[in-house]
């Protein structure tokens, strides 16, 4: 992990020396990152989301509502899905799919000599090829997160109110958002950042420190992959460590 943040520094300091032309380069390829990590990602996203807002919300609404427990029902909603699930179940998908495909990028361009070529022509790597992918996937894992939370409301919601008549979706909706504070919305943002950009500069540092075999390729990919997913782990429990009030749940 220390040494993506070097990496990262690294290619901050290397884009700041650039000039107008070329971050206007750099942003374009932001755009298409953007496009590929996010918009395209969007349909499986919100399927997932779908089956985790009916398995969760549906279980909650069945039961807690009974004794009057539908304020508690609504926290541990908020708990789980805004700040915990949504992020998380994300930066999987993410991982997976675009994560593996940055690192079997830059490193298919490490072993054809690609990086080379473009630090000898004067372009800094770091700067054209990290910088932009850490910001596009991070930009798309938190807009991933905003659309997984709305859709797995919706869709839970929806299907209690319809399964029960003693249950609304405004009423719901409702008593959800009195139990959502701005902390929370905000903490699932920062989360869902810090997890996009450790996923964009893990796979792009095992990208670029691929051998010149064309075999290295599979087996940086598959590297980049595993360690990304345990670091997005890591990150999940550290901020949920920090931010959280567990106290608050129950009282």
């Amino acid at each position: 992990m220390l040494q993506t943040v070097a990496l990262l520094v690294a290619a901050v300091r290397g884009a700041l020396r650039l000039g107008a032309p070329a971050r206007r380069v750099l942003w374009r390829v932001v755009a298409r990152q953007v496009l590929f990590t996010g918009i395209e990602a969007v349909p499986i996203v919100a399927l997932i989301a779908a089956v985790v807002g009916v398995l969760v919300i549906v279980q909650s609404a069945a039961s807690l509502p009974d004794f009057g427990q539908a304020e508690l029902m609504c926290k541990l909603l908020v708990f789980f899905i805004l700040k915990e699930l949504g992020p998380i179940l994300v930066a999987f998908v993410v991982a997976a799919r675009s994560g593996a495909a940055i690192a079997a990028e830059l490193a298919t361009m490490t072993v054809r000599g690609e990086i080379d070529g473009l630090a000898g022509s004067g372009v800094d790597p770091l700067a054209y090829l990290v910088l932009p992918r850490v910001t596009g996937v991070a930009v798309a894992v938190a807009s991933l997160t905003v659309v997984f939370n709305l859709v797995a409301f919706l869709a839970g919601f929806g299907f209690a109110a319809a399964s029960r008549t003693t249950l609304t979706f405004g009423g719901l909706a409702s008593t959800l958002f009195a139990a959502m504070a701005v902390g929370d919305v905000l903490v699932s943002v920062v989360k869902s950042l810090l997890l996009g950009g450790a996923i964009a500069g893990n796979c792009a540092k095992h990208g670029l420190s691929s051998g010149r075999a064309p075999t290295d390729v599979p087996q940086v990919t598959l590297r980049a992959v595993v360690s990304t997913l345990i670091a997005c782990v890591i990150i999940e429990v550290m901020v949920t460590a920090v931010t959280t009030d567990f106290s608050s749940l129950v009282g």
